[in-house]
């Protein structure tokens, strides 16, 4: 798989998808398919982008039994609107798209894939936003969950080629990482933290996971 900087094609490709699930509503549907600062404990974990390092996936407490799978189709907003929220109740995943991350009706597909590591497939991959999109992963089923010092050490992570670069012991090699905050501004301007949530932002679509050992 090619850097998505590279990938010249993913307009097209984000059009063939929209237009295999032309039959289906804006609304996401699910299914399985086949297979004021932050304490210090919280406080962001600043790691620099770091292709081909490796690092262990984090874990789910019960594993998925299924792949599932979403649907949604994102259209462009009027400035300030809210943002569309598509989520994985199942995965405890959640992604905020702002009002103008594409410019035309976009249809994703985003993929929690079975198992107990925390490993996602956001598609069409290589697809690139026109602003950051922001991922949330819910800590409360995984090995994150109360741990203070596992949660300091979590990144988000893109995988060049998806599950392939995960290997029989949940190791990942990854190309890219982002880094993890666990605190955001309240509308009413208040700073609020909320530490049993993961997130970090990306512009660019393909395999992610949330990877473990590489914080600060």
């Amino acid at each position: 798989m090619m850097h998505p900087s590279q990938r010249v094609r993913a307009a097209v490709l984000s059009t063939t998808i929209a237009a295999a699930v032309a039959a289906c509503s804006d609304a996401a549907t699910t299914g399985p398919s086949a297979r004021s600062t932050p304490s210090g404990s919280f406080a962001q974990a600043v790691v620099a982008s770091s292709g081909g390092t490796t690092a262990p996936v984090l874990r789910r407490t019960t594993p998925l039994a299924n792949d599932v799978v979403v649907y949604a189709t994102i259209q462009p907003g009027q400035k300030g609107a809210n943002a569309v929220s598509v989520k994985i109740k199942e995965a405890g995943l959640a992604i905020s798209f702002p009002w103008n991350a594409v410019k035309a009706p976009t249809t994703v597909k985003i993929t929690a894939y079975a198992g107990d590591l925390v490993s996602y497939s956001f598609e069409p991959h290589g697809i690139v936003f026109d602003t950051l999109v922001k991922v949330q992963q819910d800590l409360s089923g995984t090995s994150a969950y109360k741990d203070d010092a596992l949660r300091k050490t979590l990144v988000g992570a893109y995988l060049d080629d998806d599950q392939d670069d995960i290997d029989a012991n949940g190791i990942a090699t990854m190309t890219e990482t982002f880094p993890i905050y666990y605190n955001e501004s309240d509308p009413t301007g208040q700073t609020k933290l909320t530490p049993s949530v993961a997130k970090f932002s990306t512009r660019h679509f393909s395999g992610y996971i949330i990877a473990t050992g590489r914080g600060n």
